[in-house]
Order: structure tokens, then sequence, then C-alpha cells
């Protein structure tokens, strides 16, 4: 007759040996548990929804995108290439990018009028349509570095070399005689300037924290 109580208490003795809380049941799980199971479908989500680290805009079409597609799929090219002009003009900010919008711009548009005025003194008093143009040449390019400034292009970075380019390039085609009378400033300014927008289309989103946790 007294077996039965001491298998009782075997049976109590065991129960709180085995780690689980009688509380709970055999069901119970940590908070420090329940907190990565959270995380792990937290992570899971953002897979599948296609915006985990290091994805959404790691994943736009550029330019190297492009070239791969091309040989491939030219349709699927085609495509990516009228995804990436449309974002590129989704990164238009006039409130931001005012200096350039509304001073470099128009001043382009300016000199090439000017430039056939030039063309035409040069051809009255030689020389001196030349040194005109020059200066109106000189005066666009120090104009478009203080705009990149000013709309927060890092002129200093390693991805500056394409602004430099087409700085020197818009320099040295209005600068000279003959090829400076071409109204070119315009679409050479515009080019600069798209290099901005491509830059911004194709930068990576910062990780918010969720994505961080």
């Amino acid at each position: 007759m007294s077996a039965a109580p001491a298998t009782t208490a075997n049976s109590k003795g065991n129960a709180g040996n085995s780690g689980t809380n009688p509380a709970h049941g055999g069901n119970y799980v940590s908070p420090r548990d329940q907190s990565d199971v959270g995380n792990m479908l937290n992570r899971q989500r953002r897979q599948e929804n296609g915006d985990g680290p290091g994805q959404g805009k790691a994943d736009s079409p550029n330019l190297q995108n492009l070239a791969k597609t091309a040989a491939a799929s030219p349709q699927s090219a085609a495509r990516q290439a009228a995804e990436l002009v449309l974002s590129m003009f989704r990164q238009i900010e006039p409130t931001k990018d005012w200096p350039y919008l509304f001073m470099t711009l128009p001043f382009s548009l300016l000199k090439d009028l000017l430039d056939l005025g030039c063309a035409g003194l040069d051809a009255t008093v030689p020389g001196l349509g030349t040194v005109v143009l020059f200066i109106l040449s000189l005066m666009l390019t120090i104009l478009t570095i203080i705009s990149l400034i000013l709309i927060g292009e890092k002129l200093s970075s390693r991805k500056s070399g394409k602004y430099f380019a087409g700085l020197g390039i818009e320099f040295v085609s209005e600068a000279l005689p003959g090829l400076g009378w071409l109204p070119l400033a315009f679409f050479e300014t515009a080019a600069i300037y798209s290099f901005v927008l491509y830059d911004r289309a194709t930068a990576p989103e910062p990780q918010s924290e969720e994505a961080t946790a």
C-alpha cells in the first residue's frame, strides 16, 4: 500500500527535472526562443517580398545588367532600359536641384544663342568672337561645378570621374573655335545632369532598423 505514494513522488521529481514548466505543460517556449523564431519568420517574410538586406534598388536595372540582359533577351533589355529611364525621371527634385535646373540649364541655352552671335562677331572682328566664346565656356563650366556641389554631389568621391570627364568634354567642345559655335551646350549640360539622376536611381536603399535586427 505504501508503493503508490512513492511512485507519485518519483513522477513529480522527474517532471521537475525535465526542464519544462508545469504551469505551461510540455509546449512551453522561453521568451528568448520566441524572439529567435520571430526574427527568423521576419527575415523569411522580407526575403519573399524582396525587401530584405541587399534587395530593393540593388536589383534595379543599371547599365551592367542591361548589357548582360541584351545578349540573352533584347526584349527584356528594352523593358529594363525603359524602367531605368522612368526611374531616372522620378529622381528629379526641383526643390533640391533648383541651382542646376533654373541656373545652369538656362545659362547653357543662353550660351547656345550667344554662340551664333560669336560666330558673326568673329567674322566682323577676327579673334573677338573667339575670346568671348572662351569666356562663356569658362563661365558655364564653373557654374556647372558650383551647381553640382549645391545639389549635394560629392566631386571628390570615386564616382565623380564621369562628372570631370563630362565637364572636360563640355569645356573643350564649347571653347574651340568653329566647334564651339555649334549649339551643343544645353545637351552637354543635360547629359551631366543625367549622370546625377542615374546615380540616384541605381543607389542602394539604406537598410531599415527592422532589416538590420
